[in-house]
Parts: structure tokens; C-alpha cells; sequence
């Protein structure tokens, strides 16, 4: 499946169109106009596609396909079919993904947003307190992950995760929940 940006114009080569009678002959000399062009957005109805304009033939059977961003437009699966006198259909599927992950998984021009955050309070029971910058939620993460965790306090069931860095400096108190499968957290930095 082609992955596209939402939202933008695009041209993809689409084929190839073959002849309908021997199904292997390539078919150069189609006509194919914006009503041939059929999109089905996120298994929607069918619609003929916003960008006007012919197809035209480029080698072997194959032409490009103009979209623009109106039909570009909805995140999900874009199915694009045509069919012509001659030639036998064509269709082919799309991903159509927001711009901030098409940049990040297909050009490497942006990076996606991951609240890490939200996923470590989630599974300990962390309760968020003050600012979180990115440098303390790593070494949480660090900590917790690394599994640097002792019995300073003496306090039966209570744990300290250590500092990641220097292996002393206790910056989460972990105690264990009697009644629940949650434990209670105390971020330290």
C-alpha cells in the first residue's frame, strides 16, 4: 500500500492498463477522464475525483494520475479504481496519513509526538506533580526500565528506583498496593 500526505497534490503512476481481449497487451492510447476516475474514501461511497484534467500515458500501459488535496483529504484507506473501454480495471489502494506522520515515516523530515508520560502513569499509578521536562521523564523512564530499584527506606514494601547516572540518588518511591494491582509513586526529581 503507497502511503500519501493529507491534504496534497499528488501525481502516481497508475496501470498497468491492459487490453480487455488478451489481457496482456499494453493500452497506450486510452482516454481516460476525470468521470472514469472513481475514489472511495474510508469505505465510502464511490466519487469521481476533485482534479480535472485527462490522464496522460507515460510507458508500457501506465499513466499519471493527478489527485489533488481535495482528494487527498480524509485520513485512512483511499481506494481508486478506473475502468475504460479496452482495458481491462484497474484499482489500487492508498493510506492516506496526516501530515506529521507522513513526515516522520516517510520523508524523516519530522519526528512523532509520543507522550511518554501519559504511558508510564497509566501502568504505575504515577500522579503527575509539577513540570515534567523531557530530561526527567527519561531518567523515569531510564530507572524504571533498567530496573535500579533497592530498599533504602527499611519500610517493608517499599521500594526506591536509583538515578540511572550515578546509581545512588533515589528519585521514585515505589509501594506496592494492598488492595489494588496499581502501586503508588513518588517522583523525587
Amino acid at each position: 500500500m503507497v502511503f500519501l500526505k493529507q491534504s496534497t497534490a499528488v501525481t502516481i503512476p497508475v496501470g498497468p492498463f491492459l487490453d480487455d481481449t488478451d489481457g496482456k497487451t499494453a493500452e497506450t492510447g486510452l482516454t481516460i477522464t476525470q468521470p472514469d476516475i472513481r475514489l472511495s474514501k474510508n469505505g465510502g461511497d464511490f466519487a469521481q475525483r476533485n482534479a480535472a484534467g485527462t490522464l496522460v500515458h507515460d510507458e508500457n500501459g501506465y499513466y499519471a494520475l493527478p489527485l489533488d488535496g481535495t482528494d487527498t483529504n480524509t485520513v485512512g484507506r483511499l481506494r481508486l479504481t478506473i475502468s475504460e473501454s479496452g482495458a481491462l480495471p484497474v484499482w489500487e489502494d492508498f493510506m492516506i496519513l496526516p501530515a506529521v506522520v507522513y513526515n516522520s515515516l516517510v520523508l524523516g523530515t519530522d519526528n512523532l509526538v509520543v507522550n511518554g508520560a501519559n504511558a508510564i502513569m497509566s501502568d504505575t499509578g504515577i500522579t503527575e506533580g509539577g513540570t515534567w521536562t523531557f530530561e526527567k521523564l527519561m531518567k523515569v523512564f531510564a530507572a524504571w526500565s533498567a530496573g535500579k530499584w533497592q530498599d533504602k527506606s527499611g519500610e517493608s514494601g517499599t521500594y526506591e528506583v536509583l538515578d540511572p547516572d550515578d546509581g545512588e540518588t533515589v528519585i521514585l518511591e515505589v509501594t506496592p498496593s494492598a488492595t489494588t494491582p496499581q502501586k503508588t509513586v513518588v517522583v523525587l526529581i
